[in-house]
Parts: C-alpha cells; structure tokens; sequence
C-alpha cells in the first residue's frame, strides 16, 4: 500500500517537474524558490523505487540516549546433520527490543517460506517449531530431517533495515 502510493505521489512530482521545467526553458519561473531545492531532493523524485536504509537513532521516550542495534552472536553458520535426526539451527539476538521480531525462514530459489514469528509458528510441516532458550536464543527445531530439508534459512529480525542471518543446511544419508 505505502509503495504505491509513494509512486502515486512520485509520479505527480515528478508531472510538476516537467511543466517547470517547460515554464523555465519558456522563461518564466511559475514556482519561485523550488530551484534551490537541494540535488538530493530532486535525486529522490527521480528514482521513487530505490529504497537507501540508513540507520536510524530515535531517541527514548524519556529523551536520553537511544536504544543499542540488535545483533546477531553468531556468524553464519554451516550444519549437517543425518537423515533422519533432529537438528536445531541457533539465532542468537543481542539488544532485541520489546517492538521487534525474530523470524525464520526458508530460502527455495526466489520463494521463502514462513517458518516462526516470535514464538509462533506458521510452518505448514509440524517437524518445524520453535525451541527458544532463554535468555536469547532463538533455536528452529526440524524433527526428522529428510533430504529435501537441506537448503538455506535465515533468521531475521524486524529492525530497519533487517537483520538477516543465514543457516546452510546439509542432510547426509550416510
């Protein structure tokens, strides 16, 4: 909903660039003051999809200092693990804020697919749940891993911009 209407109203901008920019090469200036707009702001209407995060302080309610960044404890991480068994796939989040959650999801191709949010569960497969371990891991469990299972997940938290750690995950027959 917000991109479209971010594109509706980039779109209207970016019309009433063009009939000042007719006016002016006419001569006339029909919005006095709009040329000493700075180059980012005409750079924005220029390119309405491209998104540029930057990290953002707010500050608290109480106006001190504000909120650390979550972060990831661990690295990426590789795991196999043998038909059959089960495995848990950690996520360690440091600094995670009341306001944020914690996802997992599976990567196939250009598809993910909804595995937890918090501590729910949406995985259509009952092999996947959520095991969290205090004080602040956030552990997918897969019971009875099979072949198909192996592939990538990531672990993704809903800071802006995402935080996104992967997990690659191996099934060996032998």
């Amino acid at each position: 909903m917000f991109s479209r209407l971010s594109a509706v109203v980039a779109s209207i901008l970016v019309h009433q660039l063009h009939v000042l920019c007719a006016a002016t090469s006419l001569g006339a200036k029909p919005y006095p003051g709009l040329e000493n707009l700075p180059r980012s702001f005409w750079h924005e209407l220029s390119s309405p999809f491209t998104e540029v995060y930057e990290v953002e302080s707010f500050p608290t309610e109480t106006g001190g200092t504000p909120e650390p960044r979550p972060f990831f404890e661990d690295t990426e991480s590789n795991i196999t693990v043998q038909l059959g068994a089960q495995v848990y796939m950690h996520c360690r989040v440091e600094n995670l804020q009341d306001t944020l959650k914690v996802s997992w999801v599976r990567r196939r191709g250009d598809e993910l697919h909804l595995l937890t949010i918090g501590l729910d569960t949406y995985a259509s497969d009952s092999r996947f749940s959520l095991a969290f371990e205090k004080p602040n891991d956030w552990r997918l469990l897969l019971r009875s891993a099979t072949e198909r299972d192996g592939g990538l997940y990531e672990c993704q938290v809903s800071a802006h911009p995402p935080l996104i750690r992967t997990a690659h995950l191996t099934v060996s027959g032998e």
